[in-house]
């Protein structure tokens, strides 16, 4: 099981598409009211993915490929996903994930410090998006990853107090996020569950049980990233295991004990 790895190339890109628009009322109505032989309403063509976009998912799927001096190519298309990610109709977040993208290509081929201080950048772009008091929902989710990726390389490195502070930040930008992490990050994956448990199952038809959302999913593994860190400091070992006994109570409340969900907690 895999729980502190860096953004992935693929996800990073999913994050530089363009968000879809949500359908109106009265498209979504006409939409369904179409009826045989009649044309459905023409569908709204997506955006078309900026300069910007362009490199950036360029450079992703070039790491992703693997091929001989990938490593090269791409530093080469995120220098220019930099230079374009402040025009005009480049979204507001292209700094942050730029940065991040250059953070997992130098952590990649173990180029630490580069790696370090990408992510520091993306985090203090992240940090001016959320300042006001009503940053959206997106923003927020992208200012709790740049925390989350730089935890991760921080662990590498053996800094484990200063990652712990790092989870302990992200975790707030979740709290921040609130009922809205539902729709923006993702809930429990096979991935993420211990190489011998059995896929999740649906919760039991009880008015009193219910899946863990996305939100609690990613609160626990949060809290459960610190408290890894705080195991491998010797001052603060003793505060791991009520972190961990929280969140396995949380999950066992959530989707029964003996649960894949449940087992992922320990």
């Amino acid at each position: 099981m895999q729980r502190s790895v860096l953004t992935q190339p693929l996800e990073l890109i999913d994050l530089a598409h363009p968000p879809a628009k949500p359908a109106t009322a009265a498209a979504a109505a006409a939409g369904g009211a179409a009826g045989a032989g009649e044309k459905a309403p023409k569908q709204k063509k997506a955006r078309p993915m900026s300069t910007w976009a362009e490199a950036f998912v360029g450079a992703m799927q070039m790491i992703e490929a693997n091929a001989p001096k990938a490593h090269a190519h791409a530093k080469a298309l995120l220098d220019q996903a930099l230079a374009s990610a402040d025009k005009p109709g480049t979204p507001r977040e292209a700094p942050v994930i730029t940065f991040r993208g250059l953070g997992y290509l130098h952590a990649a081929v173990a180029e630490y410090q580069q790696a370090s201080i990408a992510y520091i950048r993306a985090l203090g772009h992240a940090e001016r998006l959320t300042k006001a008091g009503d940053a959206p929902p997106r923003a927020r989710a992208l200012h709790m990853g740049c925390h989350r990726d730089l935890a991760v390389l921080l662990r590498e490195l053996g800094r484990h107090a200063d990652a712990a502070k790092q989870w302990g930040s992200a975790l707030k930008q979740l709290e921040a996020l609130g009922s809205a992490a539902n729709g923006l990050l993702p809930g429990p994956t096979r991935s993420s569950m211990p190489a011998d448990a059995p896929p999740p199952s649906p919760p039991p038809a009880s008015p009193t049980s219910s899946a863990i959302s996305p939100l609690e999913w990613q609160r626990g593994e949060l809290t459960l990233c610190t408290a890894d860190c705080l195991l491998a400091q010797r001052d603060k070992a003793d505060l791991a295991p009520p972190l961990v006994a929280s969140v396995l109570e949380a999950r066992e409340a959530a989707c029964g004990p003996g649960s894949a969900v449940a087992a992922a907690a320990v």
